[in-house]
């Protein structure tokens, strides 16, 4: 009997509780191909200054901007594996035996140039670029 009075007890004690407390978390939003019309696989995140997003994904470069998304392809529409944001904004990206980068034009919309015609003809057979470093010059 003391049981099932303390069974009771502890079910009717339990029963009112509330789940976990939610103010204050950070509100998680899941996003699929669909509403990016991106690739299903993403290589590299970052941020710039201003805020926004840009991933380097299999369709290329995708922007966020918190409300909309933006693909920009590279040419061949070969996959961006990684990128890079310098100082000034600028967007390097490297891809599969591509590389260059992103910038604006004069409408605020990124161009992308790219650098891989620099190269000497006896090193253009790469395969993926994987990382970008950026290097600053140290003043002499």
């Amino acid at each position: 009997m003391k049981r099932l009075l303390g069974a009771i007890l502890f079910f009717a004690w339990t029963g009112g509780l509330d789940a976990q407390n939610t103010i204050g978390l950070p509100l998680i939003v899941n996003y699929g191909k669909t509403d990016f019309h991106g690739g299903a696989q993403t290589w590299d995140i970052k941020q710039d200054r201003r805020g926004l997003l840009y991933f380097a994904n299999n369709e290329g470069l995708l922007t966020y901007d918190g409300t909309y998304w933006k693909v920009y392809p590279l040419p061949n529409r070969t996959i961006m594996r990684s990128l890079a944001i310098d100082k000034d904004g600028r967007i390097y990206a490297g891809g599969q035996g591509e590389m260059g980068f992103f910038s604006p034009d004069a409408n605020g919309f990124l161009k992308y140039e790219s650098l891989t015609d620099l190269i000497p003809k006896s090193y253009k057979e790469f395969a993926d670029i994987w990382n970008i470093e950026i290097r600053v010059q140290g003043k002499s």
